[in-house]
């Protein structure tokens, strides 16, 4: 049952307002789980995700060496904000969670059932039982 407290967060995080998917990537940069897309797109965040993390880790380890202590210097989350779409990278030691949230998400309204009550027909008011007669 160890891991029923990832796989919770994980099913927790794709019910999540605007999150339309995830990819978990190991400390290689490979991934190894994903959630709302095919893999060559999993791979391709995979790569640019990665680098653009490791890019920021290297800017802030060689800006702020003088200012903060070396606890300070860790980067715990990046968030990248488009026209359509937010990617929130949170690397750790083992491994690094991409996150693709949609902030312009508006959740669909739930189907209504069409009730049909006794002699009324289909759409259009002709053919036999059903009214999915082709014309």
């Amino acid at each position: 049952m160890e891991d029923a407290g990832p796989e919770l967060a994980l099913r927790k995080l794709t019910q999540s307002f605007g999150v339309t998917g995830y990819v978990i990537l190991n400390k290689n940069g490979i991934p190894v789980q994903f959630h709302g897309m095919e893999e060559p797109k999993a791979i391709q965040f995979a790569g640019l995700f990665s680098e653009l993390a490791l890019a920021a880790q290297n800017f802030l380890q060689k800006r702020f060496t003088d200012v903060t202590s070396e606890d300070d210097q860790e980067l715990v989350a990046l968030r990248v904000r488009t026209h359509n779409c937010e990617y929130i990278v949170c690397p750790e030691k083992d491994y690094c969670l991409i996150v693709v949230h949609n902030p312009n998400w508006v959740e669909p309204p739930p189907e209504e059932k069409k009730e049909v009550k006794e002699g009324e027909e289909g759409e259009g008011g002709e053919g036999g039982e059903g009214g999915d007669t082709a014309r």
